[in-house]
């Protein structure tokens, strides 16, 4: 038996042996079906919404429930547990109950109105990605306009006006246009 040497004649070869082969065809075509379907699958709901999360909420006045309102607004966020302790909504996280928890502090709107600088602190479960990184996404945002609000509030108490606050508040003006 004389071996045919060269690209082609290899290429033949091996075509052969994969064609009579079983495992071979399984491991080429039906696994990587497989994989497509189940992937396709498993995107094909697009981006959880509805993430439940914990806020705990120490200040409790008209401000810091306009704020949980406003996150409660968000689609992929919904409030499931409001004015637990922390220690109760540290246990639902552990439990996966909840995958962020909101912490308002005591005098949060006295200490904002006041020029303190008051803290929200979020945390967030990352040990499931990307719900962790959603949460994490609008408890962010949801900071950022509560500090820009309070500035807001703050300046016009001081008697300027809302014209000469933005580009103080915001000196990039953003055009957001998303698709779908």
């Amino acid at each position: 038996m004389v071996d045919k040497t060269g690209i082609w004649p290899v290429f033949v070869r091996e075509c052969k042996r994969i064609a009579v082969s079983k495992i071979c065809i399984w491991g080429i075509f039906g696994t990587t079906l497989l994989t497509l379907v189940i992937i396709i699958w498993m995107i094909d709901a697009g981006l959880p919404t509805k993430i439940p999360i914990a806020v705990v909420d120490y200040d409790n006045t008209s401000t810091s429930r306009s704020l949980i309102r406003q996150l409660d607004a968000f689609p992929k966020t919904d409030i499931k547990f409001k004015s637990l302790s922390f220690k109760e909504a540290r246990v639902r996280m552990e439990r996966d109950e909840i995958y962020a928890i909101l912490t308002i502090p005591k005098d949060f709107t006295a200490d904002a109105m006041s020029g303190d600088r008051p803290k929200l602190v979020y945390y967030t479960n990352n040990a499931f990605l990307v719900s962790g990184s959603l949460l994490f996404q609008d408890l962010k945002t949801i900071s950022t306009l509560a500090a820009a609000s309070v500035g807001l509030q703050t300046g016009q108490a001081k008697g300027y006006t809302e014209g000469q606050l933005m580009p103080i508040l915001q000196p990039i003006s953003v055009e957001s246009h998303p698709l779908n």
